[in-house]
């Protein structure tokens, strides 16, 4: 049973490990206490002053960590596990937001946690980025283009910037070299194929069409898979600086060193 149909079926906490060759390993829990996450999550939202009342707070203490839950449950794992993460958690839903925010909500979106995926990337769980997804879209002349994105986060004080805004910049180059090495390069890797036919998996895996949608997700996935398909990539380091409340403004928007297409 896929990650997407048990989601449906409101099974909270899914653990998704994609392997190279071998088949999808699912680890499932339902039942892993989540009262010290919450309360860790309400406890940074109060924390950032917003003037909102106990009730909000609350609120969006759970679409918090259904959101993260929405792109993986291993984020609420190993956020219930370690407090930590809690921060890492709260970083990956606000990337998200801000990712979507660009693209348009009204698109059809598969939000994949790069951590599940690291064996196939090549790469060690902490020296990638956070989330990857992938939107596909129509044009007026009928051609296929699919967004892929990729970001990493950081849910930090401001004491911390300047070390994990390098960290954040370095784990994003990293994993967006080697996307657009594999896509892109020239001369054409001899692994691209393989590649493509990741990314038309992870179509099928994380984005659902309705049953009366224009896009027709098997000849999507086909253009994908043989090259038929624009694709273009965009990385992102965000980098949330929680406090303190009396913290200088930070605010800054700038290209991400050697990394094409990256801010």
């Amino acid at each position: 049973m896929g990650r997407q149909l048990r989601l449906n079926q409101n099974v909270k906490v899914i653990r998704y490990k994609q392997g190279v060759t071998q088949g999808r390993n699912t680890l499932i829990s339902s039942t892993a206490p989540l009262t010290l996450l919450r309360s860790m999550v309400l406890g940074r939202i109060k924390d950032l002053n917003l003037e909102l009342s106990e009730t909000d707070c609350q609120k969006l203490t759970e679409k918090f960590i259904s959101d993260a839950n929405e792109v993986s449950g291993d984020i609420v794992l190993r956020a219930a596990k370690r407090g930590r993460n809690a921060s890492e958690l709260m970083g990956i839903v606000l990337s998200r937001h801000m990712m979507r925010h660009e693209l348009g909500s009204d698109r059809r979106f598969g939000w994949y946690f790069l951590d599940d995926y690291a064996e196939w990337l090549g790469q060690r769980e902490e020296q990638i980025a956070d989330i990857l997804t992938l939107s596909p879209e129509g044009t007026s002349d009928d051609k296929l283009h699919l967004a892929v994105m990729i970001g990493e986060s950081k849910y930090i004080d401001i004491a911390n910037l300047a070390a994990k805004r390098k960290e954040s910049q370095k784990q994003l180059r990293d994993t967006m070299r080697r996307i657009n090495d594999a896509i892109f390069g020239s001369p054409k890797r001899l692994d691209r194929d393989l590649w493509l036919s990741r990314f038309s998996d992870l179509m099928l895996n994380g984005i659902q069409f309705p049953a009366n949608s224009p896009i027709d997700l098997s000849a999507w996935r086909r253009a994908v898979r043989e090259g038929q398909c624009h694709i273009y990539l965009r990385g992102y380091s965000h980098i949330f600086v929680s406090g303190p409340s009396d913290a200088p403004e930070c605010s800054d928007f700038a290209m991400v060193a050697e990394a094409e297409s990256s801010y």
